[in-house]
C-alpha cells in the first residue's frame, strides 16, 4: 500500500472522528440550553411569595422580589435572581 494512500485514509478517519465529536458536543449544548431555562431552586416558594414577587416586579422592584424569594426558599442570591427573572 502506498504511503500517501495510508496518510490520506488516516486523514479521512480523523476528520470523521472530529466531525462526530463536534456533533455530539453540539447536541449536548442544545440540551443544556433548553434545560437552563428552568430556575435551579430546590424548594419551591409558596404561592403567596410568588404572587408578592410578581407584584413587586410589576412595580419595578426587582431587588425586593429577589429578597422575597430568598427569604421564602433559603436559596442563594443567584438562584433567587434566576427564579425572579423567569416569573
Amino acid at each position: 500500500m502506498d504511503p500517501i494512500t495510508v496518510v490520506g485514509a488516516f486523514g479521512v478517519f480523523l476528520a470523521g472522528m472530529f466531525f462526530g465529536r463536534w456533533l455530539q458536543l453540539r447536541s449536548q449544548r442544545e440540551y443544556a440550553t433548553f434545560s437552563a431555562d428552568a430556575p435551579a431552586i430546590s424548594v419551591s416558594p409558596s404561592p403567596d411569595a410568588i404572587s408578592k414577587a410578581r407584584e413587586l416586579l410589576l412595580n419595578k422592584k426587582k431587588i425586593e422580589a429577589i429578597k422575597v424569594i430568598r427569604e421564602n426558599t433559603k436559596c442563594g442570591l443567584k438562584e433567587a435572581k434566576e427564579y425572579v427573572e423567569c416569573l
